[in-house]
């Protein structure tokens, strides 16, 4: 990628993707953002109702000479009429998502986020509708 965010000044970055899918349940995706981010991800689909996936991602900091990992781990529950994602992460981060349908185009969400290393601790509610 070739940016010019201003007159005279030229940017250039380079981005590399792989995936690799060996059965239509599962994929391995490998990202590279130039020489200071790395991805690396992996979803499964366990059953008809259930799917899982982690992600980690390492950023090289070589101005601060330190490097910084961020490893998460997720899943995702259909019910019959509501749906429950989850997430937890090395960082002591644990989310929760569920969305209940009540009716088409009408759903009832309830959300939670506890950050134990920042000691915070987010709960929402939330209705949805579509058209």
């Amino acid at each position: 990628m070739l940016q010019r965010p201003m007159p005279g000044i030229q940017e250039t970055a380079m981005s590399l993707m792989a995936r690799y899918q060996p059965d239509a349940n599962s994929a391995f995706v490998l990202q590279s953002q130039g020489t200071n981010v790395l991805n690396a991800s992996y979803w499964q689909k366990i059953n008809e109702k259930c799917e899982a996936g982690t992600e980690l991602q390492v950023i090289n900091l070589p101005s601060q000479g330190r490097r910084e990992a961020v490893c998460t781990v997720a899943a995702k529950y259909e019910f019959t009429a509501a749906t429950m994602r989850t997430m937890v992460d090395n960082m002591g981060k644990i989310s929760m998502l569920l969305e209940e349908k009540v009716a088409p185009g009408f759903s009832f969400l309830i959300s939670g986020e506890m950050d134990h290393l920042k000691g915070e601790n987010k709960f929402g509610v939330g209705i949805q509708l579509e058209s």
